[in-house]
C-alpha cells in the first residue's frame, strides 16, 4: 500500500472523534485508513471478548454483531483473533460498517495478527476504517494492546462483552467502560463454562445489562427494531384495514377476491378500501384491483 492512503488526524482537528476526545487520556493523533467520517457515527458498539473463544462465544458474537450492524450500528473491535475478528466479519457479512483499532501501525506490513491483513483491507474497502495511535512501521509491544483498548472504548457509546474467562484481557477493557461512562452489556454463559466466568461475574458484580437478544442492544441506543415503526404505524388502522393491508401486501386483488380471502362483507371491505385510499396507503387500478402503495 501507499502511505498516502494513511491520514493523520490531530486532536485539534474537527475530524477527530468527539467521543474519544472526552476521555481523560485521548491519543494526541490518530492514523486512519478508510472512512474518517465513520469515526463520528452516532451509534457505535465496541465488541470485545477472549481470543480463545468457544463455539458458543463465536456464535453469539456473530449473531449479535451482524444484527446490530443491520440496524446501522458501527461495530468497533481490535482485529484480534477470536471474538474481535468474528465481530468484524459479522458486520461485513451483512454489508455493515466496522472499525478496527490496532496496537501497531495501520500499514499492511504492520497489521497484527498478520493473518488478518486481508480482513483489514476488506474493512477499508467496505467503507469501514482501520485506525491506530501508532505511526506506520511502528514496532509492536505487548503494552500497545492494553493502551489501544482505551481507544476502542472511547470511540463507543456502549460496550458488549460476548465471552471472557476470569483473567481475560477483555475484562480490563470492560472495566474501562465504567471509567469512561459507557454502558456495559454482557452475554451470559453457562456457569460450568470457564470461558464465561469473567462475563458472568461482570453481570453479577458491575450491574452490566444482560444481553439475550438484539433488542437488549437496541434499547441501549434507543433504536427501534426493524419493522417496529411499521407495526406502530399499522396500529393506527382498524383491524379490518390491517387485514386488508396484509392481504394486499402479497398480491393486488379485486374486491370480490378480497372478500373470498378475508371472509369479510363487501360493504365493509369497500368502506375500508376507501379510507385506506384516502390515507394514500393503497392504490386502485383500472382493472378493479387494489394494491399497497
Amino acid at each position: 500500500m501507499d502511505f498516502m492512503d494513511i491520514i493523520e488526524i490531530q486532536i485539534s482537528s474537527s475530524e477527530y472523534p468527539l467521543l474519544l476526545k472526552q476521555i481523560h487520556d485521548p491519543p494526541k493523533s490518530l492514523f486512519v485508513r478508510g472512512s474518517v467520517s465513520l469515526l463520528q457515527h452516532p451509534h457505535t458498539l465496541a465488541v470485545v471478548g477472549t481470543r480463545k473463544c468457544t463455539a458458543y462465544g463465536l456464535s453469539s458474537t456473530e449473531k449479535l454483531a451482524s444484527l446490530a450492524a443491520e440496524h446501522d450500528i458501527v461495530i468497533i473491535s481490535g482485529l484480534a483473533r477470536g471474538i474481535d475478528g468474528t465481530a468484524h466479519k459479522a458486520a461485513l457479512k451483512v454489508h455493515g460498517k466496522t472499525i478496527a483499532v490496532l496496537g501497531g501501525g495501520v500499514d499492511d506490513s504492520s497489521i497484527y495478527p498478520p493473518e488478518h491483513k486481508n480482513l483489514a483491507n476488506e474493512i477499508i474497502n467496505s467503507g469501514g476504517a482501520v485506525i491506530s495511535e501508532y505511526p506506520p512501521k511502528s514496532n509492536i509491544y505487548k503494552g500497545n494492546f492494553v493502551a489501544r483498548n482505551r481507544i476502542i472504548i472511547g470511540l463507543a457509546k456502549a460496550v458488549l462483552v460476548t465471552e471472557a474467562p476470569e483473567k481475560s484481557g477483555a475484562l480490563i477493557t470492560a472495566n474501562l467502560a465504567a471509567d469512561y461512562n459507557r454502558e456495559l452489556l454482557c452475554v451470559p454463559g453457562m456457569i460450568s463454562n470457564p470461558a464465561a466466568v469473567g462475563t458472568n461475574k461482570l453481570i453479577r458484580d458491575s450491574g452490566a445489562r444482560v444481553v439475550l437478544e438484539i433488542q437488549d442492544i437496541l434499547e441501549a441506543f434507543s433504536i427501534l427494531p426493524k419493522g417496529a415503526a411499521k407495526s406502530a404505524e399499522n396500529s393506527n388502522f382498524s383491524n379490518e384495514q390491517n387485514i386488508l393491508l396484509k392481504i394486499l401486501s402479497e398480491n393486488p386483488l379485486t374486491i370480490s377476491e378480497l372478500a373470498e380471502k378475508s371472509q369479510m362483507e363487501i360493504p365493509l371491505i369497500t368502506s375500508s378500501l376507501t379510507t385506506l385510499e384516502l390515507m394514500e396507503k393503497i392504490v386502485s387500478h383500472m382493472d378493479g384491483r387494489y394494491s399497497v402503495k
